[in-house]
């Protein structure tokens, strides 16, 4: 026995919740009236309630599988290939993410026109802009070029402005790579929406993937973002897709960040810097200043992926006259701050709750880990003491007995303490007899306590 059956359902049109009844504040992303009504075709249910699907291949054992050798295409951008793990696969589907005018359509024309001047054909579908404007960013992009590329190149790449995401798919097939701009401005014809809809949105996200799987097309398609700064339109964009890039911006510097990666690390980040020629490769960087004499201000080595970078802990201890005393923190997490100024209050005896104290990190990453946990203990007591510690580097972890513990990759985050004249590391006696090296100064430590003495009572 069977029947029909036919729901009403309804879907937040902000992230993609459903519901089944209209909600005024959607549970899942806090938008008010962003519900729209959505209607489920019907579906035969047979009496037993079980699908019977012929197999069109019989399922094999996983030692039997041949695995495919498919092409990988360097874009020969540093910073690119070392967030995308060294390639962009034949076949993915990448997401590039990031605010208004920070620069995603600049990159991903940078990468297009890379691997065209490569021998690769590259397609540029926009429905954002006219091709004309695409063609002004191109020239300004080549402008800053010139003499380093070979000219007749830039024929492989080839500009189709569109807005029916068929038009684009009809073509696809005689292209290595294709970029979509946006997924937010194009459409499929068949749905009963306008673009940017949630419905058109996933659609279009299902039809990149698909046609790059059947084919071997590699597409990299932009998309917008919110204004809390998460990527517009449903969450199964997100999972749908093989690789999610994000682009944000801190200070004069574009960080290109991979959230996502099923053929590499990720984490991984790269530096640009905007010129009016376009994004320039910013492959080495340092956040330290000259100031390290200041009480308060510590050096420190972070690992973002596999990428080391130097950057300053800076903390400002003083006496508070208020009941609750201030707990501020820019770039760290503000919890694991409470962690360390209780370890402090505790093994150290100085009283901290008497104190405000505000930590600032300076750099283009934010901590969340527990890496910089002796970094900022350092600090806080150098501002508490009025001692700088000079160009000494700290680095491991506090645990809540107040041990200092090991960080990850430790001989990584030496070798670029190394490339900026760091005189002394200062890290766990776990890492005793496993690390010699002669051109630096290493102290080892085993527990809080000797930290305080290390600051209070020496010159460093």
């Amino acid at each position: 026995m069977s029947a029909k059956l036919k729901g009403k359902r309804y879907i937040c049109e902000n992230c993609g919740y459903i519901s089944s009844k209209w909600l005024g504040r959607c549970p899942n992303c806090l938008a008010w009236n962003s519900f729209k009504e959505i209607n489920e075709p019907e579906h035969q249910i047979s009496g037993d309630r079980s699908l019977r699907i012929s197999a069109s291949r019989a399922p094999l054992p996983i030692t039997s599988v041949n695995v495919e050798t498919l092409e990988e295409m360097k874009t020969q951008i540093g910073e690119v290939d070392r967030v995308l793990g060294g390639r962009i696969v034949q076949g993915s589907l990448i997401l590039l993410a990031g605010e208004p005018g920070i620069g995603k359509s600049t990159l991903a024309l940078q990468i297009a026109l890379s691997l065209s001047y490569q021998g690769k054909k590259v397609l540029y579908a926009t429905a954002e802009e006219r091709a004309s404007q695409v063609k002004l960013r191109f020239d300004r992009i080549k402008k800053g070029l010139e003499g380093s590329i070979d000219e007749e190149g830039a024929n492989n790449l080839h500009i189709l402005e569109a807005q029916n995401l068929g038009e684009v798919l009809s073509v696809a097939d005689d292209y290595q790579l294709v970029v979509v701009d946006s997924v937010q401005t194009f459409y499929l014809p068949d749905l009963d929406s306008p673009p940017s809809n949630i419905s058109q949105v996933k659609a279009i996200a299902h039809e990149l993937m698909t046609h790059s799987k059947v084919t071997g097309t590699s597409y990299i398609a932009l998309a917008h973002v919110t204004k809390e700064g998460l990527i517009a339109g449903p969450k199964y964009l997100e999972h749908m897709v093989d690789v999610v890039l994000m682009l944000e911006t801190y200070e004069s510097f574009r960080v290109l960040r991979a959230v996502k990666n099923r053929y590499g690390r990720s984490g991984e980040i790269g530096l640009f810097e905007m010129t009016p020629f376009g994004l320039k490769e910013v492959p080495s960087i340092s956040w330290l200043t000259p100031t390290g004499s200041d009480p308060g201000v510590v050096p420190f080595i972070t690992l973002e992926g596999l990428r080391p970078i130097a950057l300053e802990i800076q903390a400002l201890v003083t006496k508070s006259y208020l009941e609750r005393p201030k707990r501020l923190s820019w770039g760290l997490d503000p919890v694991r701050l409470n962690v360390i100024l209780s370890i402090i209050n505790k093994y150290l005896n100085l009283k901290i709750y008497q104190y405000d104290v505000i930590v600032n990190v300076n750099g283009a990453v934010s901590l969340w880990g527990q890496d910089s946990d002796l970094a900022v203990a350092a600090s806080v007591l150098s501002s508490l003491y009025s001692k700088p510690v000079g160009d000494l580097v700290f680095l491991g972890r506090l645990s809540l007995q107040g041990r200092v513990l090991p960080v990850p990759n430790l001989p990584a985050r030496l070798e670029e303490a190394k490339r900026f004249k760091i005189k002394g590391i200062i890290t766990s006696r776990q890492y005793y007899d496993k690390l010699r090296d002669d051109t630096v100064e290493i102290i080892y430590l085993d527990r809080v306590e000797e930290l305080k003495s290390l600051i209070r009572d020496h010159q460093l």
